[in-house]
């Protein structure tokens, strides 16, 4: 089971930490002081690192809205908009759902961790709900942290075979290094997250939660 459930986490998130591989030298710029206000108001308890990741996809959202709306804007031009605004509110969901829950599943771990250094060979009936809520919550985002990496590449990916039916390949060739780069600017977000999942999903469904 171990094994299994180490296995189902790497391979969901593999395709966002590939994005690494385009070595994205452009630092990404940060995100306007309105969006970054109104990120603060609303979710006062994140960090600084938090607020800028979720005032950043705010403010990609809102652009791509705009353009999206905008009758002037080509067809073809307008539904990449409406598809890239839809993956950036996406993005800010789920990054709102981990940073939010971070303390209770840390907390559990946290627990989890003195049990076992207390000598307890099975998780105690009264950790047992946490456990299970956070290894259930690791898992869901796993999952739809995986489809957002593959709505992301298609994107991408549509956006490139677009621009190259267009004859201008320098430019397909530039969206798409783009949006993978913004992509990893989320995945460097998340990075530390991934490396924190495994140790309560692996605990919580080995055979009787023993440690």
């Amino acid at each position: 089971m171990r094994k299994f459930v180490l296995s189902i986490i790497a391979v969901l998130f593999s395709l966002p930490v590939a994005a690494a591989e385009l070595e994205c030298t452009n630092v990404m710029t940060q995100p306007a002081d309105a969006f970054v206000q109104v990120t603060t108001e609303r979710h006062p308890n994140l960090n600084e690192g938090q607020v800028t990741s979720i005032a950043r996809m705010y403010e990609l959202a809102y652009s791509q809205y705009q353009m999206a709306n905008d009758e002037a804007v080509a067809p073809q031009n307008r539904e990449f908009a409406e598809r890239t605004q839809q993956v950036a509110m996406r993005m800010a969901a789920i990054q709102l759902n981990v940073f939010e829950s971070l303390p209770q599943m840390e907390s559990v771990l946290e627990r989890m961790r003195a049990e076992e250094a207390a000598g307890l060979t099975r998780v105690s009936a009264e950790l047992e709900p946490g456990v299970r809520h956070t290894a259930r919550s690791m898992l869901a985002i796993g999952l739809i942290w995986g489809e957002l990496g593959n709505d992301v590449v298609q994107l991408s990916a549509d956006r490139f075979i677009a621009i190259a039916d267009s004859g201008n390949i320098t430019d397909a060739l530039d969206s798409a290094h783009r949006t993978m780069c913004t992509l990893e600017s989320v995945a460097d977000v998340m990075g530390s997250v991934a490396d924190f999942f495994p140790n309560a999903a692996v605990l919580a469904y080995v055979e009787r939660l023993n440690y």
